[in-house]
């Protein structure tokens, strides 16, 4: 029995031994293995200073060297060049001043579309297909023309988005005859005229809101609706441009001679006379205001000289 303890105890004792053993090379093993790391990251991040350092420079030695290349390449070039260079560059200059008036008009509604991204314009003439015949050209270049053929009241809301209600500090608005047209009723009329002055201001709460009553059409009768306009602008504090006077003589018969073949839509005669009318009362037209102004649109000055 002795023996037996005495030799369970030697081979305890061995067992002890050769994990120690174990241990140690394990350990040994590890920390070499850990310095063999910390070796290579420390390679890796000495290599990516080196390459943002030289990537540094390289972004900054092409500026450099072109200025080098565009200034030796220019000294290397021929006079003859040089000289007709220049004188194809005053034959330009000569070209550019000549046509520069045209080119300025060419180029003004570009200009304007530009500045209406940043800038708030002055007035916006938004409405129905009566509108199609205005001549933007005769206007001033802070008047702009939307036209929405065939559209109702709410339609011409539904096409006022908030992008356009704040671009401008005027908002005339000619509409409703489609509407009256279509048989719609009063209070129908009256409602949807306030939703728009309604929408128009929650849009943009600076903008001045005008409305103009409805020329004479042959397919309805729009004095009552023109009624309507007038009360709403009234009850909504809108201001009111009365377009239908001006298309109408004085016994109440209609200026037929203002409109085209189907007595709705306005031909140049019509057009200038509903130009005069909004313009008598908010300047639209490109040299002046009021009254004074009118022949200064190309429709009102050809019909106005015509009649006298």
């Amino acid at each position: 029995m002795e023996n037996n303890l005495k030799d369970v105890s030697s081979n305890s004792e061995s067992v002890k031994t050769q994990m120690c053993n174990l241990n140690e090379g394990l350990l040994k093993r590890w920390q070499s293995f850990s310095e063999s790391i910390k070796n290579q990251m420390s390679k890796i991040l000495t290599r990516q200073t080196k390459s943002e350092i030289s990537l540094n420079k390289f972004m900054e030695t092409p500026t450099r060297s072109y200025e080098e290349i565009s200034n030796n390449s220019s000294s290397n070039v021929p006079k003859t060049n040089s000289t007709q260079n220049k004188d194809q560059s005053s034959n330009n200059e000569n070209i550019n001043g000549s046509f520069s008036v045209v080119s300025e008009i060419q180029k003004t509604p570009n200009k304007d579309q530009r500045s209406s991204q940043t800038v708030t314009r002055q007035t916006l003439i938004i409405g129905d297909s009566i509108l199609k015949g205005v001549n933007k050209s005769g206007l001033k270049t802070d008047v702009d023309v939307l036209t929405c053929p065939g559209k109702k009241l709410h339609e011409i809301q539904s096409n006022m988005s908030r992008e356009i209600a704040t671009k401008y500090n005027n908002i005339v608005v000619y509409a409703g005859g489609n509407d009256a047209a279509s048989g719609s009723a009063r209070s129908m009329l009256y409602n949807d005229v306030k939703s728009l002055i309604l929408d128009i201001r929650r849009k943009s709460e600076s903008c001045a809101v005008y409305l103009c009553t409805v020329c004479p059409r042959i397919d309805t009768d729009v004095l009552p609706l023109s009624e309507i306009l007038k009360r709403t602008g009234e009850d909504m504090n809108a201001r009111i441009i009365d377009c239908h006077q001006a298309f109408v003589f004085g016994n109440g018969n209609t200026a037929r001679h203002y409109y085209h073949r189907d007595g709705i839509h306005l031909n140049a005669k019509g057009t200038s006379a509903l130009v005069t009318a909004i313009n008598q009362q908010l300047p639209i037209t490109r040299h002046g205001s009021g009254k004074g102004s009118v022949n200064d649109h190309p429709q009102i000055a050809s019909f106005t000289n015509r009649s006298r």
